[in-house]
Parts: C-alpha cells; structure tokens; sequence
C-alpha cells in the first residue's frame, strides 16, 4: 500500500478543494466557487458532526472522504456560523442566473430535509486521483466513515450518486448498502442507496 489515511487539516482544504474540482466539477457547490467550498470544508472538519478522512501519498492529498453524522443540522451550523460570506457569495453566484438559483434551491432541499429518505448521516463527498483508483482507498474511506458513524451509534446513513456511475455503485452494493430507489436532482438521474450500520435500540 502506498498511501496512508488520517484526518484531514485545514491545511488540506486547498487540496481537497483542487480534487473536488477536478472530480466532482459537475456539483452545484463547485459553481459556487472555491471560497464556499472552503467554508463548507472547513466546517466539516471542525464540527462534531463531521466525519473526514484524506489519503496522502509521498506527502501529496490524493484522496477525501467527507461526511455528516447528522447532515440537516451540520447545514443548520454552518449556515449559522458563516451566515455573512455564505449569503455574499451565494447571492454573488446566483445574481441575474435563474438555472442556478433553482438548483440552490434543490440542495438545500436535499441537504436539510432529505430527498426519498429521512436518514440524517450521510456520506456527502468522496474523490479519488485516477491513478489511485482501484487500490482500495474507496472502500477503506467508506469503511473508516462507517466504522466511526458506529462508535457515535448512528443507526443508519445514506449516500446519493449519479446513477452513470457504475463503479461507485457496484461498491455501495459490494458493501451491502441497500438500493433505495432513483430521483431526479438537477435533472440529472440519481440513486439513494443507505446501510443499517446497528440496530442500537434495545
């Protein structure tokens, strides 16, 4: 294995910014710019509903994994936290362009209330540099992020991905996340898988 995974520092996000980019460049939150996704990666490692892991490779960030163990209310916290610069910058984004305003309304809708599936923890951002890719970091991430997702006895937690992605799915369901069906999200098809982590409750 020539990778390591750790926590991430904020020393990381420009890196994980850059992957985010390069490989999740399609999201709504890339079009908000690159001083969003900083407040929004930011908050998620410093809040204790975050959940994030990067691999590094010969001191270089070539992998990150980001989730919410409670994704309405981290939304909630971030919001509250950086409510100046998020309202500059979203309405700096979205100013005279309608399309856009649209889709930020169909992500907060998905983040704060959920689409199909009431599951609050959810596994939100993953990103892998091609020639790091079928190494198994993907699969570690996930089983990290479910790992600690046990230990603060989260019961459930739900991903969404492009339905074109064939690998990504064939991994949620190599690992026993449950198919829960397919929506539209910027017109684009989409599928909701979640896992049953525990069954705490006695």
């Amino acid at each position: 294995m020539s990778y390591s995974i750790r926590a991430p520092e904020e020393a990381d996000i420009s890196s994980v910014i850059r992957l985010f980019r390069s490989y999740i460049n399609n999201s709504f939150f890339a079009r908000l710019g690159d001083q969003f996704l900083g407040l929004l990666f930011q908050g998620l490692i410093r809040s204790d509903r975050g959940i994030c892991f990067v691999a590094e490779d010969n001191h270089k960030i070539v992998g990150f994994i980001f989730a919410a163990s409670d994704c309405p209310a981290f939304c909630k916290e971030l919001i509250f936290k950086n409510i100046r610069p998020i309202l500059f910058i979203t309405l700096s984004s979205i100013f005279g362009k309608e399309a856009l305003l649209k889709e930020l309304w169909q992500s907060l809708l998905h983040l704060v209330r959920g689409i199909g599936d009431p599951v609050k923890a959810e596994l939100l951002f993953i990103a892998i540099e091609p020639d790091k890719r079928r190494q198994g970091i993907a699969a570690e991430f996930i089983g990290r992020v479910l790992s600690e997702m046990k230990l603060r006895k989260v019961e459930k937690v739900k991903v969404t991905t492009d339905h074109a992605n064939n690998s990504v799915n064939n991994l949620l369901k190599k690992m026993n996340f449950c198919f829960i069906g397919t929506y539209l999200l910027y017109g684009k098809r989409m599928c909701l898988y979640n896992h049953k982590i525990l069954a705490l409750r006695q």
